[in-house]
């Protein structure tokens, strides 16, 4: 039984040869990388070569994921045809202006190199009041565009090794932790919910037309980079912001015989039965918190 089969074997709810071993070092391998590679991983260019050098199983969503670029994804655009977009890069910091019919916004993102870390430096959203017509006209103007070429390759070359996941959405809420910052997010819903609302719906629509991309391109596993945890996503919010979406996504899902994951970064009791009965697949959650130094292992929970 190949690594793949295997691992289709565990997600279809049946009992594979032996336990999958998937491994995630995609921040580990970048730190070395940059840091010196031990002697015997040399040779290896890519987080790819170091899975299959070690001859594990490959269930992985970041393979493609530029980590002085992007928080997650690598097979997915962001275009933004109507609107003029500036980006200059000074050093590890990367700033964007949208010049949007409302107003411009901007936002900045520094990558640590030490720590290999890409932190948001300045949030895209800062004032509702000035700001919110440009904010919807972002939205509006956005485009998230699924690359099949980049996928098809990346499938190559993973062949029988393994699986590769789609993580290139989240769900409408995280979307506003990524824009405002998580407790800027929260304060937002409470004073100005109508508008929030608004724009959580306009992306919402998006990413289902991008779940739709990927499947007809054969994706098999799409995951929501969303870092679900019952602090920031206490069981009302989370029925309110997030389960129309999820109930929506996994449909589209499994009417394809393809599995919806999120990933998860906290405390899973308050929300986990509400998460269930959205019809996600199982949670990608870290085990213990990562270090530069050490492998950042996860577990993947599912249940069918």
């Amino acid at each position: 039984m190949t690594s793949r089969e295997r691992i289709l074997k565990v997600l279809s709810g049946e009992i594979p040869g032996r336990v999958v071993f998937a491994p995630n070092i995609w921040q580990w391998f970048e730190y070395q990388k940059r840091h010196g590679l031990p002697g015997e991983l040399e040779g290896c260019g890519t987080q790819l070569d170091v899975l299959q050098m070690l001859g594990v199983d490959i269930f992985s969503r970041n393979l493609l994921t530029d980590i002085s670029e992007r928080l997650f994804g690598g097979h997915v655009r962001e275009e933004w045809p109507s609107l003029e977009v500036e980006r200059t890069v000074e050093g590890d910091l990367t700033r964007r202006i949208y010049h949007t019919p409302r107003g411009d916004l901007s936002e900045v993102l520094w990558f640590d190199q030490d720590g290999t870390t890409l932190v948001q430096k300045e949030y895209l959203f800062k004032d509702f009041d000035r700001e919110y017509p440009a904010w919807k006209a972002w939205f509006e103007a956005r485009e998230l565009v699924f690359d099949p070429v980049s996928f098809h390759e990346l499938e190559s070359r993973v062949g029988d090794s393994g699986l590769v996941i789609a993580g290139e959405i989240t769900n409408p809420l995280k979307q506003l932790h990524i824009l405002a910052r998580q407790d800027n997010a929260i304060y937002l819903l409470f004073d100005h919910e109508p508008e929030m609302m608004e724009l959580m719906d306009i992306y919402a629509e998006k990413a289902l037309v991008l779940i739709r991309q990927m499947l007809d391109c054969g994706v098999r596993v799409v995951m929501c980079m969303d870092n679900l945890d019952s602090f920031f996503y206490p069981p009302e919010h989370f029925e309110r912001y997030c389960a129309p979406f999820f109930r929506r996504a996994s449909e589209l899902c499994h009417e394809r015989g393809a599995w919806l994951f999120s990933h998860a970064c906290g405390r899973q009791k308050q929300i986990i039965s509400h998460v269930v009965d959205c019809g996600l697949d199982g949670l990608e959650g870290i085990a213990f918190p990562p270090r530069p130094q050490s492998t950042t292992w996860l577990i993947i929970c599912f249940w069918r």
